[in-house]
């Protein structure tokens, strides 16, 4: 049970010009937490956490879209303070997606162990 509810907001855009897409999202707590509810790095006081994503796609062909990415967040403990990439998707038929990334992350050592990381993730998407 929360000593204090926190509100919090959220916003979501897209910009659309041509083969371009611009995508952005924000969402994030109004205040601060009480310590007692959320102070992951112990500093005696509450976290505000936030975080944000910032996406250029464009199709380069019919079927395939290369964007790259940044992204960022405040005191959420575990998450990378910033990262950045690169992903690229092709479309193999009707409602059947494949994606690769790679991201880049960076860390702040109080949230975290790892100081930099790297990954690649895929997925594979059927929509039915």
């Amino acid at each position: 049970v929360l000593n204090k509810i926190v509100p919090g907001f959220g916003a979501y855009y897209t910009l659309t010009s041509g083969a371009w897409v611009f995508n952005g999202e924000f969402v994030g707590a109004q205040n601060r937490f009480e310590p007692a509810d959320l102070d992951r790095n112990a500093d005696g006081v509450g976290d505000k956490p936030r975080s944000w994503n910032f996406e250029l796609a464009r199709n380069v062909s019919k079927d395939t879209e290369l964007a790259v990415k940044y992204e960022g967040s405040r005191e959420f403990f575990g998450f990378p303070r910033t990262r950045y990439g690169i992903d690229v998707s092709w479309g193999l038929g009707d409602g059947v997606t494949f994606s690769t990334e790679f991201m880049h992350s960076i860390y702040k050592p109080d949230f975290s162990n790892l100081k930099r990381s790297n990954e690649l993730n895929s997925l594979l998407s059927i929509e039915f």
